[in-house]
């Protein structure tokens, strides 16, 4: 008898526990701040989800609204998935989902309008560069005394054709391509396909919405080949020329240089 009495009282401690607890949350009383209140099942879904490390949350990181159903669903993939991931690889997951969503917005802006403002952009750089080697023939270095201003004339159209050779050579579209491509390289087999597609979406706000397929490409297929890489490949040797003559004489600031090469090929349509 004693035994099964000491069996039925503990069976029923649990539910006195219980009741004490209720008892407390109804009088107000603040409950242990290291358990999470689940109340629902989307509660203990983000709940499984946002239990990880700093910077891993995907509710604050992408800023999603808590009530999304489906950011809930894949949130709660996410948590099972990487269970026992390390930091760098939840890290590298995260980078190359939004490696693709930076390289899949690149594409939707790879319009005619951009593609022309490249091509124009490099043939007036080149156009520049042999100038500035038709200039440094006629009055070569070392430019002093009267010629300097010349020298420096020939250093800023050197400068020009090489902001234009930064900003057309490798645009935005193939950069992030590229790293998108490294990043999923090192996060496949560990994550799933539709796993990745559903959290791009995620992260876009829809808009864009690549297919599983899009999605497999940065993986399978090769970097794609624009046609200003082999215009520049055809006037590098020109280039190399044009930089040997300028050397480190008369530098000059080539920031603003830069900056509107950039503004001109990424800018608006």
């Amino acid at each position: 008898m004693g035994g099964r009495k000491s069996r039925s009282s503990t069976k029923r401690r649990p539910a006195r526990q219980a009741a004490t607890s209720s008892q407390g949350a109804a009088e107000g009383t603040m409950p242990d701040s290291s358990v999470p209140r689940l109340g629902t099942v989307a509660d203990l879904i983000k709940y499984g989800a946002r239990n990880t490390d700093r910077g891993h949350d995907i509710f604050e990181r992408w800023e999603l609204p808590d009530d999304d159903l489906i950011a809930q669903n894949a949130a709660k993939r996410l948590a099972r998935l990487w269970r026992r991931w390390s930091y760098k690889q939840k890290e590298e997951l995260l980078l190359a989902v939004e490696g693709i969503v930076s390289a899949e917005l690149a594409k939707q802006a790879w319009n005619p309008g951009v593609r022309k403002r490249h091509q124009g952009l490099s043939q007036s750089a080149v156009a520049a560069a042999r100038l500035a080697e038709n200039i440094g023939t006629l009055f070569p270095p070392p430019w002093q005394g009267e010629n300097q201003e010349i020298g420096r004339l020939v250093h800023k159209l050197f400068e020009f054709s090489r902001a234009g050779l930064d900003a057309t050579a490798c645009p935005a579209r193939y950069r992030l391509t590229n790293s998108a491509k490294l990043l999923v390289g090192r996060t496949r087999p560990k994550a799933p396909w539709e796993l990745l597609r559903d959290l791009v979406w995620l992260v876009s706000k829809n808009r864009c919405r690549p297919s599983e397929r899009t999605v497999r490409r940065y993986l399978t297929e090769p970097l794609p080949k624009l046609p200003v890489d082999a215009y520049w490949l055809r006037n590098w040797s020109l280039m190399n020329r044009v930089a040997q003559l300028t050397g480190t004489e008369l530098p000059t600031d080539a920031e603003h240089f830069e900056r509107a090469a950039r503004y001109y090929v990424d800018g608006p349509s």
